[in-house]
């Protein structure tokens, strides 16, 4: 599945507790090279929401999106 920074897409929740699965990709906020964070950030949420109304999901948990660990050596 390619999910373009900002987009979101739905699956299956599969064996998981979780009728559904939202799929994101928030740009990494230390990336300099990403210039629009904000707004990608931003539409990675509305996108999220929106999925959730059009599939009548009335509860929705996100993780941290955009971070990633700073103490990895990567």
């Amino acid at each position: 599945m390619d999910v373009i920074l900002g987009e979101a897409k739905i699956t299956p929740g599969f064996n998981l507790s979780a009728k559904y699965i939202i799929h994101t990709v928030a740009p990494m906020w230390f990336d300099n090279r990403v210039n629009n964070k904000e707004e990608l950030l931003k539409n990675c949420y509305e996108n999220s929401f929106k999925l959730a109304k059009e599939n009548n999901i009335k509860t929705i948990a996100f993780p941290c999106l955009g971070a990633r660990n700073i103490w990895s050596s990567n």
